[in-house]
């Protein structure tokens, strides 16, 4: 299905785009949709230099990037204006990568330390210290989670949404998600940081403890490791992308 024949309907003072003789749909099913123009036309006009597209049932298929961008485009209605986010904040931060401990091994330990050097930064900007969650007490706690949810607060809905799009999909990373939001990281710093505190890390370099499942890649050459992470990380990257391209669409709509 080529370009041209992608177009936006209104239906009851609500626009969607339509593929052919099809509504346009995200991967799960649900219909693309907004409230005001921008945001469609934003998606039209990204699709212009991706040449031809399959629309199966009113999903696109090909090039996938596409389906994830409109997937992320279309949770702008996911958070309420009034919605801080505060009551999931404390269980959010608790389960967050970036305070578990390292899994061990010190070549590990020293690429997650250097991956998260602007996270540990900001939270030192705010009078906070890095530590493994068991080490905070109840008022380090309670600092820390008034720290974030103050900067949280002052996001608009469209960054509150991608706060949530930014973080799930990689493991609940809301600390780095949050300082990419503030502009501390571009989207490849983000990436980086992000894959440092997944397991991925420890598959992939040196041995791992973490239990049999993950056990290390040691078959792999010097070469074929690096390209490994490179894809992984590239996979994080594209992810951020989307979503700053999802901020761009709804800037005009604030």
């Amino acid at each position: 299905m080529k370009l041209k024949e992608l177009k936006i309907k209104k239906s009851n003072e609500i626009f969607v785009i339509q593929a052919g003789k099809e509504l346009l749909k995200t991967p799960a099913g649900l219909l693309i949709e907004s409230n005001t123009i921008n945001l469609m036309e934003r998606i039209i006009a990204d699709f212009a230099n991706q040449g031809d597209i399959i629309v199966e049932e009113g999903i696109i298929v090909e090039p996938r990037i596409l389906s994830a961008y409109l997937l992320a485009s279309t949770k702008r209605d996911f958070i309420d204006e009034g919605d801080n986010l505060s009551k999931d904040l404390p269980g959010w931060l608790s389960i967050d990568p970036i305070f578990a401990p390292t899994a061990g091994h010190p070549l590990i330990a020293m690429y997650q330390k250097e991956s998260q050097a602007k996270a540990e930064l900001f939270l030192q900007e705010n009078g906070l210290v890095l530590k493994t969650w068991d080490r905070y007490n109840a008022k380090n706690k309670k600092n820390l989670i008034g720290v974030i949810q103050g900067v949280i607060d002052g996001f608009t809905p469209f960054q509150k949404s991608a706060l949530i799009n930014l973080s799930w999909p990689c493991g609940s990373h809301f600390v780095n998600s949050t300082v990419y939001l503030l502009g501390k990281y571009d989207e490849r710093e983000w990436a980086t940081a992000i894959f440092s505190r997944t397991p991925d890390v420890c598959r992939i370099i040196g041995e791992s403890p973490i239990n049999d499942f993950l056990s290390a890649k040691d078959d792999l050459a010097d070469e074929e490791r690096e390209d490994l992470i490179e894809s992984i990380i590239k996979s994080y990257q594209e992810d951020c992308l989307i979503v700053r391209h999802y901020l761009e669409a709804t800037n005009s709509d604030l």
